[in-house]
């Protein structure tokens, strides 16, 4: 679990000091998903890494 937290912080660490993310302030991990790019970059960094991640849409 440490790994995948700090792996996640180093990726948006990465994004801001790239111009990817731009908002200023503090922001929770929602506004970063929301911003176009910073969700593919987030995966891909984190499949660099060796952190799987599959995921599925239900309707209720």
């Amino acid at each position: 679990m440490a790994r995948t937290t700090g792996y996640t912080g180093t990726v948006v660490a990465r994004q801001v000091a790239s111009g990817l993310f731009r908002r200023p302030g503090i922001n929770p991990p929602e506004y970063v998903g929301r911003e176009e790019g910073c969700y593919e970059n987030l995966l891909e960094g984190l499949g660099q890494r060796n952190i799987g991640w599959t995921g599925s849409v239900a309707e209720f």
